[in-house]
């Protein structure tokens, strides 16, 4: 079984140095070796999504935990790429995910796995620095459609603009180990202001029940909330059931595993008052950067 495979703790921070590295041949590490396992197990499927969605389901039952990237970040210290499959929050779930359907497109390896990852994670696809982390999951689908890697398909979808500005972070700084830096404080101030600027759309929860056909197996599930400050509560991947029906596939919180939720998308945001509406995300194929146009058909 798949769930059985990947029991195992697979842990790896990656944190790569200056100079110019030399690729050499060398054996596959037992990391490697493992990660190839879990690649191996997962179903064929036709597109990204649908790929991802399986990588999700592989992971079922594997335990939420909390802030798995911010205990390894401290003030002055450097931004390491924390990549694992034995725990999550609900970002580093979807962003798994996803690095792993990319991964299953290209190289099939471990190395490639952590380089989708990165390319998720981080401004511009580029590690430096704790600032260079897309906190806000609005500024995360912004900057990851305008590298061709995930179409924000939220204003498509019939989504409204919100033009609150992003303070969350920087208004409870104490929260966040790294921004005892002041430099580092600074920075992310200067993150916030610039991702406030930019254009940001939520589908109103009254309109979820229309999108609901438009949706694919995969979608990324932005939960936006109406927290000062604060552009998205939640995010997960869209499931659908035999019968059809949508539901989240999601890490909901401390002490409930990975799982897909009882209720169906509608229910599920209509039960969290913070909840406000929905942006969506669709994972792009790696060798192929899609138009604008024809998006809904191209999966």
């Amino acid at each position: 079984m798949l769930v059985r495979r990947v029991g195992f703790l697979l842990t790896m921070v990656v944190a790569l140095g200056g100079g110019t590295a030399v690729a050499l041949p060398r054996p596959m590490s037992a990391d490697e070796a493992r990660f190839a396992g879990f690649l191996a197990d997962l179903p064929a499927r036709a597109t990204p999504g649908a790929r991802a969605a399986a990588v999700g389901e592989a992971l079922l039952g594997r335990p939420y935990v909390a802030n798995p990237l911010m205990g390894a970040v401290g003030a002055g210290r450097a931004e390491p790429l924390t990549a694992r499959l034995d725990g999550f929050d609900c970002v580093t779930l979807v962003e798994t995910c996803l690095a792993v359907a990319r991964a299953q497109e290209r190289a099939r390896t471990w190395q490639a796995f952590t380089e989708e990852l990165e390319r998720l994670r981080y401004r511009d696809g580029q590690r430096a620095g704790y600032t260079s982390r897309l906190h806000y999951f609005s500024d995360w689908l912004r900057d990851n459609d305008r590298r061709a890697t995930v179409r924000n398909l939220t204003a498509d979808l019939g989504g409204v603009r919100d033009t609150r500005p992003l303070t969350f972070m920087t208004r409870h700084r104490s929260a966040y180990p790294a921004l005892a830096d002041e430099a580092v404080f600074t920075g992310l101030r200067l993150a916030e202001a610039a991702a406030s600027r930019q254009p940001r759309h939520v589908i109103p929860k009254a309109h979820i029940p229309a999108v609901l056909p438009l949706l694919q197996p995969g979608d990324v599930l932005a939960f936006a909330t109406d927290i000062e400050g604060l552009d998205v509560a939640h995010v997960g991947l869209a499931h659908r059931t035999p019968e059809g029906a949508v539901h989240v596939l999601h890490a909901p919180a401390p002490g409930q595993p990975v799982q897909i939720s009882r209720a169906p998308l509608v229910t599920y945001t209509a039960r969290h008052a913070r909840h406000v509406g929905l942006m969506v995300g669709r994972l792009l194929p790696v060798k192929v950067s899609l138009p604008a146009a024809g998006i809904f058909g191209q999966g």
